[in-house]
């Protein structure tokens, strides 16, 4: 699992699936016994935010939609962001953190 790749998650005990993008660092996401990751869930349509970062041909972001998550609920890896968007992701959360 590395940063900026999109995947299939489904919620353990909920059975709901949902498209992700990956943000975490790859020194956490590749970490031995870590389980978990840092993620933005990509919804469909434009959601209006102020901060909103498309995703050509799969969604969109906003801050408002970062998790921590487990690696074991990913069942398939479904796309890859192109490195400026996921420079966009990264200024997004910047501004959105105050970082």
């Amino acid at each position: 699992m590395r940063r900026g790749e999109i995947w299939r998650y489904v919620s353990k005990g909920f059975g709901r699936e949902r498209l992700v993008v990956v943000v975490s660092t790859d020194a956490i996401n590749g970490s031995p016994g870590q389980g978990w990751f840092l993620a933005l869930e990509v919804t469909p349509e434009d959601p209006g935010h102020l901060l909103a970062v498309e995703l050509p041909g799969t969604g969109w972001v906003t801050p408002q939609q970062l998790d921590a998550l487990y690696q074991r609920s990913c069942v398939e890896q479904a796309g890859l962001v192109e490195h400026d968007v996921m420079e966009r992701v990264a200024s997004m959360l910047r501004i959105a953190l105050d970082l």
